[in-house]
């Protein structure tokens, strides 16, 4: 839609204005109508003198009151326009705005100078007919100059708005424009004798009015170029459409003018009035189109708003549909696949009882075939379990269930599990571990799983050389400190084209197909989405005939709510000292863990006596603190129970109190140090170490270079300990057969040390299996580092010092006595004897029990079949019930020893079997398992919540059911 008369360019369209054509052509013939007029013999000068008051002088003519009354109008359509363009700027934020307000400003103000002295208002030191024609010729010059430098810079910069930043520029510009103009006065006031700028007779009769003139044509030219540039600027067009009249009135000036107050003057004061008002007009044009373009875009965000909302809702229903059918594709799958699982559970279990009973005709056509089905059976099996896993990785319903585990169980568990395979085709099978003592909190399954995934490809996938685990630290980009599992194989490889099918569904390389190993493309796939779960990142390289190497990295940082269950958990594993404090005073407890803080010794408090022996139990610490003189610990019975209990007897005791007659019967009772409060905080620090390293008298160094064992010996001499350096395992070996020392130290990055046979040689020897030995690596080199146990510690230092070796052999000691007040928490709860039940119930450990009746509860046939023949063939006697009310009902009639109970019963859930049987005083103590199929997801600890005691998985594997069945029962199986 376009406005009617308004003017536009060629093949224009849009809502924005020009300076209407009519409107033109009118101010062109009003600055032609003097010269008409004057052709005409029509002047403008003033003949009838007006009645002035009698007081009135004859200096104020008829001639001057007409001027006064044209600058008064200049001036009022100068102030309105002003005003105008300063206001337009607060909404549009155009620069040219401020620029024509401030021109127009100014001259107002010099046409008021100019006004007043033409009323004879203005007292000036110069002649008033000269002041009068130069100040016209000044008022146009600094309007024009304010014009010329505001477009100048506007062309310069080449932005049409200013910033936010920038938008009181303009106004600091014109305050200065403001007090040039206002000096410009005063000294026009103060000048002495002006230049004359009236010559009559010459042809240029207003030689002065050529500079505005020249300046008004540059502005011209400015403006045309900025319209050229940007079309429909309509302040831009009416500023150049206002210079019309203002060219017009200078030439007049300059050539027509010849007197004060004749016809051109008048004219040029009249077409000053035109050029004024011009400007107005096009800022009315130019606000209308503001108003108007806000309007049209707040229509337009309207329009866009609630075509948002449909497009939202729209998606919201598709979002919804796709929910519905992810749903239902779930719920497919799951049916689908279990209804497939529940055969091939008994394809597979029959099938491995027959290979069982078949193993003395491994040759006949009947053993072949037995081992292809159950071969195929379990690779379909497989592929099942990838698709579900697939299928509940994209709908995101996969649970993570997280725990704290050492990432070194996890990983020597992979690799014993895929070690005979590798030595079946003659593989080198490495594993190195730089990271023996790291704990993550993750989903060990899932984890698990990824790596059994890329560890077992790259044994399937290579036929020569070797497949090498590496377990290291390490920085990432996006995930910051993490560790990294690398698997580096020298198999096949990845061409380049084929590297893109890695990760897609079904999806498998040529090389891979053509190698003849078995494959359903979705390993890596769901390898990658768990790493992506997990929170870690995965990424491979490969060259193509040469090998592959794939690589996981976790984050190793855990949250607060991890860093707290790490805290539980973990903390009692930690190396360094550990103290506990008996303290019922919190104040009193605060200050003594930030003292021992900020000496690097772990402290924790605890407000009464059990309490302490509780926290003592849990944290297993080097020093046991407690404060007797508030009444609160009772000194000879609190060290009495700690010489009775078996872990803690050994630990120094040091009692506090601010009563000096404490110290003798403290030390009496078996308090090792008196401390009388209060005490300095270092001195207390110092005296508790020196409790804990008078524990180590003597240590065993091993393969230490010869800098290092120079400061290794001089502070263990300030410990008062004796060191023994010897330069191999050979040495070592001897010198450890003549004395037992209390810890020994091994630098696995001497080449001369062989470690491994070191270690073994230690853990075979009873003497030395529990020695604490502390492992680093002193060169930084590869070592193959295997030495997983109790009593092994790795220092990642290259030369660590003695107080570290320290902390670390108190960090072994301290897990020693953990593992042996686990044992002892065990015992104590083996010899709690049956009691009536008064609502609470602890399942004991079952001991070995003698062969009798067995209970399997499945209402699966084919399975319980299976264990019905295995447990035919160890001479088990044992029913089988097919629901888990039918079970209640046998358990009543007869008294089982051993009871096996499938958690997916149609009738009452297995956990409910389980839940009646631990309420009644027969069978609360009975060792019961779980036969839990794959779609169960449920884990070992909750079944062990539950009541049951282990768990077996479908299909039901033989070797696995003897394992679960020598637990509880003595065997005698037939040959």
């Amino acid at each position: 839609m376009t406005n009617p008369g308004v003017a536009r360019s060629p093949g224009r369209t849009g809502l924005a204005p020009h300076v209407p054509i009519n409107f033109v052509l009118g101010i062109t013939a009003l600055c032609a109508l003097p010269l008409l007029c004057d052709l005409a013999g029509f002047s403008f000068v003033v003949t009838n003198p007006p009645v002035l008051p009698s007081s009135a002088t004859s200096q104020i003519t008829p001639a001057i009151l007409a001027h006064a009354l044209l600058e008064g109008v200049a001036i009022i359509m100068a102030l309105l326009s002003g005003a105008l363009a300063l206001s337009h700027y607060r909404i549009s934020r155009k620069i040219i705005a401020p620029i024509l307000g401030l021109s127009l400003l100014c001259a107002a103000s010099m046409d008021l100078f100019h006004t007043l002295v033409s009323l004879r208002l203005v007292d000036t030191q110069t002649a008033s007919n000269a002041m009068i024609s130069f100040s016209w010729a000044v008022a146009r010059i600094v309007s024009a100059v304010v014009l010329l430098v505001g477009l100048t810079l506007l062309m310069l910069t080449g932005r049409g708005h200013l910033s936010a930043r920038m938008a009181n520029l303009p106004y600091v510009l014109g305050l200065i424009f403001f007090l040039l103009g206002i000096g410009l006065i005063i000294a026009l006031v103060r000048w002495p004798e002006l230049p004359n700028t009236l010559f009559p007779e010459r042809l240029l009769k207003h030689p002065l009015d050529v500079v505005p003139l020249l300046l008004n044509l540059a502005v011209g030219g400015l403006l045309l170029v900025r319209l050229l540039r940007r079309q429909g600027d309509v302040l831009a067009e009416a500023l150049l459409v206002s210079l019309l009249p203002m060219l017009a009135a200078e030439i007049y000036m300059i050539f027509g003018s010849s007197a004060l107050y004749d016809h051109y003057d008048f004219a040029a004061h009249g077409l000053k009035i035109l050029s004024y008002s011009v400007p107005f007009v096009g800022l009315l044009l130019d606000h209308h189109y503001t108003y108007h373009l806000d309007t049209l875009k707040t229509n337009q965000l309207h329009q866009t708003y609630r075509e948002l909302q449909e497009r939202t809702h729209e998606l919201l229903k598709s979002h919804r549909s796709l929910e519905e059918s992810n749903r239902f594709k779930t719920e497919f799958l799951a049916s689908v696949t279990h209804e497939l699982r529940t055969p091939l559970n008994s394809v597979i279990g029959f099938s491995r009882v027959l290979l069982k009973s078949r193993s003395n005709e491994q040759s006949s056509k009947e053993h072949r075939a037995v081992e292809a089905i159950f071969r195929n059976s379990t690779h379909l099996l497989g592929v099942i379990n990838d698709i579900l896993d697939l299928s509940k990785i994209e709908t995101g319903s996969i649970t993570l269930e997280k725990s704290e585990f050492l990432l070194s169980d996890v990983i020597q568990e992979v690799f014993e599990m895929l070690e005979p395979l590798a030595d079946k085709k003659q593989l080198t099978f490495q594993l190195l571990n730089y990271a023996r003592n790291l704990r993550l909190v993750s989903d060990m399954a899932k984890l698990r799983q990824v790596l059994i995934n890329l560890c077992s490809n790259a044994v399937k996938y290579t036929e020569r050389g070797s497949v090498v685990i590496c377990i290291e630290r390490a920085d990432h980009e996006e995930l910051g400190e993490v560790v990294k599992i690398s698997v580096r194989d020298t198999g096949i490889g990845i061409e380049e084209s084929e590297k893109n099918k890695l990760f897609v569904e079904f999806s498998r390389t040529e090389a891979a197909i053509n190698s003849g190993a078995e494959g359903t493309g979705l390993g890596l796939m769901i390898s990658a989405k768990l790493v992506q779960v997990l929170g870690g990142a995965i990424d491979f390289d490969s060259e193509f005939g040469v090998g592959s190497e794939f690589r996981v990295c976790f984050p190793t940082a855990l949250s607060a709510t991890e860093q707290w269950t790490a805290q539980v958990e973990g903390d009692v594993l930690a190396s360094g000292i550990r103290v506990v404090c008996g303290e019922p005073d919190p104040d009193t407890a605060r200050y003594l863990e930030i003292a021992f803080d900020q000496e690097g010794v772990q402290a924790v408090s605890a407000p009464t006596p059990k309490a302490l022996i509780s926290l003592a139990e849990e944290h297993m610490p080097d020093v046991i603190f407690f404060d007797t003189g508030r009444g609160t610990f009772d000194q000879q019975l609190l060290l009495a129970q700690l010489a009775a209990h078996n872990l803690l007897k050994d630990i120094p005791k040091i009692a506090m109190s601010d009563n000096h007659d404490d110290e003798r019967n403290a030390l009496r009772n078996g308090a090792d140090l008196f401390l009388a409060k209060p005490f300095n905080s270092e001195d207390l620090v110092e005296r508790v170490r020196r409790l804990v390293y008078r524990d180590i008298s003597s240590v065993v160094l091993i393969g230490v270079e010869d800098e290092h064992q120079e400061r290794l010996a001089q502070c263990f001499d300030d410990m008062s300990v004796h060191t023994f350096f010897v330069a191999d395992h050979r040495l070592a070996q001897e010198k450890l057969s003549q004395f037992l020392p209390d810890m020994v130290v091994v630098n696995l990055g001497n080449p001369r040390v062989e470690s491994a046979r070191l270690v073994v040689a230690l853990t075979n020897d009873e003497h030395h299996a529990r020695l604490p030995v502390i492992l680093y690596n002193g060169l930084e080199t590869d070592v193959l580092t295997r030495h997983d146990s109790l009593t092994r510690w790795e220092v990642r230092e290259v030369e660590p010092t003695c107080f570290t070796l320290v902390d670390a052999f108190l960090g072994v000691r301290r897990r020693v006595r953990q593992r042996l007040m686990h044992i002892e928490d065990v015992n104590r709860r083996l010899q709690i004897e049956d009691v009536p039940d008064s609502g609470a119930r602890t399942i004991q450990t079952p001991a070995k029990l003698p062969a009798t009746n067995v209970l399997v509860v499945d209402a699966a046939s084919d399975s319980s079949a299976i264990i019905g023949w295995l447990l035919q063939d160890m001479q088990l006697g044992h029913d089988l019930a097919s629901g888990g009310r039918d079970a209640l009902k046998r358990v009543l009639e007869k008294n089982y020893k051993l009871i096996f109970v499938a958690l997916d019963l149609p009738d009452l859930r297995g956990r409910e079997v389980v839940r009646r049987l631990r309420a009644t005083n027969t069978y609360r103590n009975t060792p019961i398992v779980a036969i839990n199929s794959d779609n169960e997801t449920v884990s070992e600890k909750e079944l062990q919540e539950i009541g049951f005691n282990n768990v077996i998985r479908k299909p039901i594997d033989g070797d696995r059911l003897l394992d679960v069945l020598s637990m509880y029962i003595e065997l005698r199986v037939t040959s």
